[in-house]
Order: structure tokens, then C-alpha cells, then sequence
């Protein structure tokens, strides 16, 4: 008896391992886009909160800016869903790469073609001056699509964090910045439309 008894230990042990395995992965892949392979828009609460907490407490700057694909509804539209979720991928290859090499959190946000950045200890100058190089970027990068070149940009918003007196006020400062940015990619927009127009 005492045989079989550590038989279904073993055996309830390892089937209790594979389920926290199993659990592990998945609450790993409900955080990632699965098209981009980046953090998805339920990481953005859990990952701002965290940058801002820690720029809180050592006192520095944190700027967030919200890219959206121009004209991205037309690609889809001319070329195709496919085209266009190969374009997504580029693009998110270049906010990777772009990321790395600036220490900066990359994810998607609410709709297809939209970006959040996370820019830990950069003030608004700086978030500026990134913003205009991956502009750059962007423009020295040739998409395709059904053998026909692209060219893209994007309209950007963005918004800077200086702190707040307490940590409990974070989530508070969380939205606020989200908003003031969203309005102010909602203006971008705007004037590129009444620029274009």
C-alpha cells in the first residue's frame, strides 16, 4: 500500500508540475501580442505603473508617446489583412531594434497600428528628438507589399511624467498621462489631415 500511495504522489507531483508549467505559459502568452511578439495592451497597466513607481522614487523624468500608422486603414484596403499584419511585424522589428539601442519599453496599444513607447528617465526634449529619429527610421525603411514599395510614417502623441509627491498617487498620474497623450496624438493627426487634405 505504501507503494502504490507514493506511486500516486509521483504521479499527482508531476501532473501538478506540468499544470503550473502549463499556467506559467499561459499567462505569459495572455501578455503578448501574439502577431508582434511584443507586450500586448493588458501589459500596459502592469508595466507603466511599475516605470512610473520607479521613477518616482529616484526622482527622474519618464515620457510615453503613442505611435499610429498613417494611412495604415489604406494598406489594408489596397493590399489586403496580410499586407497589412506583415507591415505591423516590420514596423515592430524596427521599434525593437529601435529599443534596445535606447532603452526604451515597446507595446502594443488599443487598435492594430497603434504603439506605446515607454521612456524611462527621458524628459520631454530628449522624448522629442527619439520621436524624430525613428521617424528618420521609418522613412529610410522601403516596405513592400505585393511586390509594390511603401513608404510610411507615423503621427505621434506624447506626454512627460515629473513626478508626484506620492507613490499611492501613481495610478492617478497613470491615466492622466494616457489621456493627455492620446489627445495630443489625436491633434497630431488632425493636423496631418488638414495638412494632407
Amino acid at each position: 500500500m505504501r507503494a502504490f500511495l507514493s506511486y500516486i504522489r509521483y504521479i499527482f507531483l508531476g501532473l501538478l508540475a506540468g499544470v503550473a508549467a502549463s499556467w506559467a505559459y499561459f499567462r505569459r502568452q495572455l501578455f503578448i501580442d501574439q502577431l508582434t511578439g511584443i507586450p500586448n495592451q493588458m501589459a500596459v497597466p502592469k508595466l507603466l505603473r511599475q516605470s512610473l513607481r520607479r521613477v518616482t522614487r529616484e526622482k527622474t523624468p519618464l515620457s510615453i508617446a503613442l505611435l499610429d500608422l498613417d494611412d495604415f486603414k489604406a494598406v489594408n484596403t489596397e493590399f489586403g489583412y496580410p499586407s497589412g499584419d506583415q507591415l505591423l511585424r516590420e514596423f515592430s522589428g524596427i521599434l525593437k531594434d529601435f529599443s534596445r539601442r535606447h532603452e526604451i519599453r515597446v507595446l502594443r496599444y488599443k487598435s492594430g497600428d497603434e504603439f506605446l513607447l515607454i521612456m524611462e528617465h527621458i524628459a520631454e526634449t530628449r522624448a522629442c528628438e527619439i520621436l524624430e529619429q525613428l521617424q528618420e527610421a521609418m522613412q529610410a525603411t522601403t516596405f513592400t507589399s505585393q511586390g509594390k514599395p511603401l513608404k510610411m510614417r507615423f503621427s505621434a502623441g506624447r506626454s512627460t511624467f515629473r513626478g508626484v509627491s506620492k507613490l499611492s498617487k501613481v495610478d492617478t498620474a497613470m491615466q492622466q498621462l494616457l489621456e493627455a497623450c492620446e489627445n495630443d496624438l489625436f491633434t497630431a493627426k488632425a493636423k496631418r489631415a488638414s495638412c494632407t487634405g
